[in-house]
């Protein structure tokens, strides 16, 4: 099994994390399948700190779960 970001908008939208790019962004796809797969939870709640980084994603929730 592997972990994802979920990452959930203040409407209720759900999107999915994104591998790191090269200039060190994260961002946000629409399916798990296109979404960074995790080994461990927690290594896919130590992503959430990239996530932070993000204006765009203010007010979202992010959450770890198994896929």
């Amino acid at each position: 099994m592997a972990w994802v970001v979920v990452l959930t908008s203040p409407g209720g939208d759900r999107f999915y994390g994104e591998a790191i790019d090269r200039d060190g962004i994260r961002y946000r796809c629409a399916t798990p399948a296109q979404a960074e797969a995790f080994q461990t939870k927690s290594d896919a709640e130590a992503s959430f700190y990239y996530f932070r980084f993000m204006r765009a994603l203010d007010g979202y929730q992010l959450e770890a779960i198994e896929i």
